[in-house]
């Protein structure tokens, strides 16, 4: 996406700016302003945009997906960032694992 976004910025005159509209800058508390109202609108919990991103996460998680499908997604550069990041999420894998050997050695 960001590839034909620059596509386009170089297409109509080589704006530079990722987040813009009418080459206009809009900054990163726009969005968070927008979303609050919209909380407020609707009568919604209050959370961050940045809590979303925990939230969409830890599902990926709580589903069983593969960490490395975890880190492409939230666009983490090395898949450290995302295991030392949501680690904590993953406890009873270890039992998981050990229930699983204990079954294969005939110890149940």
């Amino acid at each position: 996406m960001l590839k034909k976004w620059r596509y386009y910025q170089h297409r109509s005159g080589d704006i530079k700016l990722v987040f813009s509209h009418d080459d206009v800058f809009i900054a990163g508390a726009w969005m968070g302003v927008k979303f609050k109202r919209l909380q407020e609108k609707f009568s919604l919990p209050r959370a961050t945009l940045h809590d979303l991103r925990h939230s969409h996460a830890s599902l990926l998680i709580h589903m069983k997906e593969n960490p490395k499908m975890v880190q492409e997604r939230l666009g983490h550069a090395k898949i450290e960032m995302t295991l030392d990041t949501y680690s904590h999420l993953y406890p009873t894998e270890n039992f998981d694992v050990v229930d699983r050997l204990n079954t294969i050695s005939g110890r149940e």
